[in-house]
């Protein structure tokens, strides 16, 4: 999500890069519309609650005249804050400058390669037919009890992927193997932190993140309005939703280790983030990545 002041102070700019990713430019007009009707009502619900703190005992007629006024401000201002949401979280995050602008993936470039393809002389088979025919992947099973895009890993596949993982983090841990990589690319060689993130987060991080496509967004809502209900009676923070993969809580941890000043002692996850490292993307909003509910927090 985009943080609000950048978008307050570059609106043109934000236009033109979310145009490229085919999203409407009209709706960071109708945003900034939103925006301001949003901050005169704070401003004025503000001035009318100060009123109510200075109120002196026994006027009982003003007290009645702030009370009438707060209750028509405060219902405006909820209206206007759900569709202040609702428009920002449909302004995309920009792309970096050096982002090749195309139609779709075919207008990809390419940046580098390494070896030339082998040319064979049977029609090779993907990752996921030789896995079925091997016995090492079973999606069918898989789709039965997770849905679709997801399978189940056996025998030497199970082996195979631990032994990686073992391999990756015993690179990402040590500076001295690091080093020379590091170097070559003009980087920091500090190690890596290890994290194995919660199994569940909640739907602000979702948000926060804008990692979910139109299509995921229907079935996720279902699933927290089932949690929701089913939760009924518990503290809000108890409704949570599924990860769909490790980034949304590795993103949360690194940002909240940056928030609280400690990113410089402790790291990235060892997912991608190198140590010592904040939020990877700029113009993020400073909302709680951890609220059971998302909330903008500006003014």
């Amino acid at each position: 999500m985009l943080d609000p002041n950048l978008i307050r102070k570059n609106p043109e700019e934000v236009k033109k890069k979310i145009a490229t990713k085919k999203t409407d430019p009209k709706v960071v007009d109708r945003w900034l519309r939103v925006d301001e009707t949003r901050r005169q009502l704070i401003v004025e619900i503000q001035k009318w609650r100060e009123k109510r703190n200075r109120l002196e005992k026994g006027d009982v007629e003003t007290g009645r005249q702030i009370k009438s006024m707060l209750r028509k401000l405060e219902p405006d201002l909820q209206a206007v804050e759900e569709q202040y949401k609702i428009l920002l979280l449909q302004i995309p995050n920009l792309p970096a400058d050096d982002v090749p602008v195309g139609k779709d993936e075919s207008e990809n470039k390419v940046l580098r390669s390494w070896g030339e393809p082998p040319k064979l002389s049977f029609k090779p088979k993907d990752h996921l037919e030789l896995g079925e025919a091997l016995g090492l992947v079973d999606v069918q099973t898989a789709s039965k009890v997770a849905g679709s895009r997801f399978g189940y890993l056996m025998r030497e596949a199970v082996l195979m992927e631990f032994g990686l993982v073992q391999l990756v983090f015993g690179l990402l841990t040590d500076e001295k193997e690091l080093a020379p990589l590091a170097n070559k690319a003009g980087v920091s060689p500090r190690p890596f932190l290890p994290v194995v993130p919660p199994v569940f987060i909640k739907p602000g991080v979702y948000r926060q993140m804008c990692r979910l496509s139109d299509a995921d967004k229907e079935p996720l809502q279902k699933a927290i309005e089932k949690t929701r209900e089913l939760a009924k009676g518990q503290d809000s923070a108890a409704i949570k939703s599924a990860v769909s993969d490790l980034e949304q809580a590795a993103h949360a941890f690194s940002k909240t280790l940056y928030e609280r000043g400690q990113a410089s002692g402790g790291g990235g996850a060892a997912h991608g983030s190198p140590e010592g490292g904040g939020p990877t993307s700029s113009g993020h909003a400073d909302d709680d990545a951890i609220d059971a509910e998302f909330e903008v927090k500006d003014s």
